[in-house]
Formats: C-alpha cells, structure tokens, sequence
C-alpha cells in the first residue's frame, strides 16, 4: 500500500508528490493549489492472496490529518474539477482545463560568450534558454527568415547550443543578426531576433600574443604519429581542444577533457600541418603540429 499527494494549481497544472509506503508524507505548494485543496491519494497495488487468512485481512487506510493546518474536505464533492464555487455543497460545472506544457514560451534567452573574428568553424558561442510558464518545459530551437534573421546562414544550432557555422569577419560586419524559435512539445512557438556582435582582432597583436602563449604548451612528439600529448605549463585546467587543417575546417573536438593534460589520437586524420586549439579555463592557445 503508498500513499501520495496531488493538486491542481490555480493554472490547472496537476502536481503530484513522491509516494511512500509507511511514515509522513508532504509536499511543498510551489503554487497555489486550486480551491486550497490537496487530496490524498492511496493505493493498495501489493495486496497478494495466500490463501483463506490472507483474504479475510483487514487494512487500516485510515490516514492522521494535521488538522493545525488544514480540515478534511468533504468528500461526496468532485474536487478534482477544481471547481469556482467550492462552498456549495452542489455538482460542479466542470471549467476547461489548460494541460500540462499547453502554454506557450514568453521569451527566448541567449548567453553568449565573448565572439571573436574568425574563430573556428564548428565552435560553440552560446547557449539558449526559454522562459515559459508550463512545470515541464522541452523545448526545440531553430533558426528561422523574418525580421533580423538576415545573417541565419552564418550559424546552426545544435540541441540549445548556438555553432559558427561561417567563419565570422569583423571587417566585413561587426554585428550580425540572427532569427532564433523555439517550441515547446504542444508546437507553441515564439520568435526572437539576436544580435551577435564580433570582437575584432589585430593581426600583428593576435600573431604576438599566440607566439607568447606558445611557451606555456607542452606537445610531444611533434611530429606525432598514432598519439600525442598536450599539457599545459601552467597548470591551466583544459577543457576542449579542436584540430583544425589549414583550410580552417575543424577537423576534430575533443570535449570535457577538464585536466591539465590529454592524449590525442590520429585516428582519422590525414599527415599534414595542423592547428592544435586549446581552450582552458583562462586562455585560448593555438599551436601548429605535424602528423
């Protein structure tokens, strides 16, 4: 035998605690519950017959209220219509009820990180978020043409992630302007245009600042054939490293590494030059390496 209890908030929404078999049992009212009503809900699903003694048992349902807080409701009323007038003791007109995940998203937010000119094709730059009233909130992104979606084609969206999907020119645009939806499981939309705006970067103060970092990095064997090893100096955490061929096609990722050192493996990879891409939890490093 369990116990649990449900509700209806005044939006409709069911609400349902953790059962128990035996002890207390509570639930926080996260939002008001429809007619201040909770009701209880037993089952007696483990009831096994073993013979004449078994089915002659009795169970004690009864169930202790802490009347200091609450009263027991009358129970010839159907409460779970949630109905306007609960006082009368009358049959309820039953009033429509919004189902779960039924409402549509009220806004679309975007972190993003610090977006740098001619990072690398494939590189995540954000993430996207959905503000909705429902309890269980799924929602899908995808970028869409409408008003401030004129850039659309230079990004993708992967899961809730927002991904360069065109290497980014600050001296062709410092700003570009994206159309991003999201929808939820009952198909409700909402659109919302985003600027992503470009950091320019010098190349004779890029080309500088990497030759200064390249002295943190540690890569050996370099040339490497079926491995190598890549550690950072200063004892920065790396999180992701990204191979990237000459062309400036990410060739491949290396995600969650979150040590100071990782092994990389060919696999795959043709010989040739290469760009190791190293983001730690302070610095980005790139550095050339031969297969």
């Amino acid at each position: 035998m369990s116990c649990l209890l449900c509700y209806r908030d005044t939006e409709g929404n069911p609400v349902y605690s953790e059962p128990v078999e035996n002890g207390e049992l509570s639930l926080i009212l996260e939002n008001p519950a429809a007619n201040d009503i909770v009701i209880a809900v037993i089952v007696n699903t483990d009831y096994i017959y073993e013979g004449e003694e078994t089915r002659k048992a009795h169970f004690d349902y009864r169930i202790q209220i802490d009347t200091s807080l609450t009263v027991p409701a009358h129970t010839h009323k159907r409460w779970y219509a949630w109905d306007d007038n609960p006082s009368e003791d009358i049959p309820p007109v039953l009033p429509p009820i919004s189902l779960p995940d039924t409402f549509p998203p009220v806004d679309i937010l975007l972190e993003l990180d610090t977006v740098y000119e001619n990072e690398s094709v494939g590189t995540a730059i954000g993430t996207f978020s959905t503000i909705d009233s429902n309890n269980v909130n799924v929602h899908t992104y995808s970028l869409v043409p409408g008003e401030g979606g004129d850039d659309n084609t230079y990004f993708r969206i992967s899961d809730n992630n927002l991904i360069i999907n065109r290497l980014l020119d600050y001296e062709v645009s410092p700003v570009y302007s994206i159309r991003i939806r999201t929808t939820d499981a009952y198909g409700n939309a909402y659109d919302k245009p985003f600027e992503i705006h470009v950091v320019d970067v010098e190349p004779e103060t890029y080309i500088k600042e990497m030759n200064s970092r390249q002295n943190i990095i540690s890569f050996y064997p370099n040339p490497f054939g079926h491995s190598a090893t890549v550690k950072l100096l200063n004892q920065e955490i790396i999180q992701k490293i990204e191979i990237i061929n000459l062309t400036g096609t990410t060739m491949k990722v290396i995600d969650d590494i979150n040590a100071n050192e990782c092994t990389i493996r060919k696999e795959y990879l043709s010989n040739g030059v290469y760009f190791i891409k190293i983001n730690s939890t302070e610095i980005h490093v790139i550095k050339a390496v031969i297969l």
